[in-house]
């Protein structure tokens, strides 16, 4: 159960940022951002948990799992900043899409 929530969490999140990647409208962009933060934020408890319940059986998983959103969040902020400044690069977008991607797939193996 735990692991299909954050699986959900992450696949919103990762509509979400592409939305507010592709969006022009300042207005919307910050709707994005907010969406974005309450989702992170629920991924983050949710990934605490996770290494609670599941630590003892996978350490390395675990740990690697949580350090990726770590980086993931840190990077979808870095990349909204950006985006305000206008400065945004494909190359920070697409770093921040293939985190989540990643993030995605080491959660993958606890199904």
């Amino acid at each position: 159960m735990l692991i299909l929530l954050l699986l959900i969490s992450w696949g919103l999140l990762l509509i979400a940022t592409v939305r507010g990647i592709l969006i022009h409208q300042d207005k919307q962009v910050v709707k994005a951002l907010i969406i974005c933060r309450c989702l992170y934020l629920v991924i983050l408890v949710l990934e605490v948990l996770l290494g609670f319940q599941q630590f003892a059986h996978h350490p390395g998983l675990v740990s690697a799992s949580f350090i990726m959103t770590v980086v993931a969040v840190s990077l979808i902020d870095i990349t909204f900043q950006r985006k305000f400044m206008g400065m945004l690069s494909i190359a920070v977008a697409g770093a921040t899409l293939i985190s989540i991607v990643i993030a995605i797939c080491l959660l993958i193996p606890f199904l």
